[in-house]
């Protein structure tokens, strides 16, 4: 398979942040002095510290994993150096054939590992010892390549992973998760299973 981000994989979370406005009525007042209710402050929500992020971020990567098994998965990469890559994983389409790629040239391919994937390559990069971060919203893992630590970024909606991105070569990329299999992700499938008589 022609790597969409070079040797590399792909994806991050977006926190929502509620701040609570405090509005007062005012209303008509006699000679009594009216009070200002006290201000109160807003909580600070207290950050994660790099362990705990680790903990939580596993657990969104590995549930991600499990609903791409149960609903399927359509992966669309923008590589800035190599163009636009649909990678799709369906487990009940073709017991045998499960998941395939639209490279950016036009062709099709099989997919035989299921780390070609976001969720199950940042399994399986904390796995081999990758560290988490949050930082600002956004889930950053950091995994080490032949001795270079590399980032990739993750947003996260609904407890499960929506978009990878990062760079490497010299090229970025992001990828946009969405948890189903179209027609057109199966069409993907059924061209990638014709190259097996070529």
């Amino acid at each position: 398979m022609k790597q969409p981000h070079g040797s590399t994989r792909k994806f991050v979370s977006t926190l929502a942040v509620i701040s609570l406005v405090m509005l007062g009525a005012s209303g008509c007042s006699t000679a009594q002095p009216t009070t200002s209710p006290s201000a109160s402050a807003t909580p600070t929500p207290t950050p994660l510290t790099d362990a705990q992020a680790l903990a939580a971020f596993k657990s969104i990567a590995e549930s991600s994993v499990a609903k791409a098994d149960k609903t399927g998965l359509t992966e669309t990469t923008v590589n800035s150096k190599y163009g636009t890559y649909v990678l799709v994983l369906d487990r009940a389409y073709n017991p045998d054939y499960q998941a395939a790629v639209h490279n950016a040239d036009g062709t099709y391919e099989l997919i035989y590992e299921s780390d070609a994937f976001a969720p199950a390559a940042a399994v399986s990069a904390i796995g081999l010892g990758a560290t988490v971060s949050l930082k600002n919203g956004v889930w950053v893992l950091t995994e080490m390549i032949e001795g270079t630590p590399t980032e990739y970024d993750y947003t996260v909606v609904d407890g499960l992973i929506a978009t990878e991105s990062g760079s490497s070569g010299g090229s970025s990329w992001t990828s946009t998760l969405n948890y189903s299999v179209s027609a057109d992700g199966h069409k993907i499938l059924d061209e990638a299973l014709k190259t097996l008589k070529n």
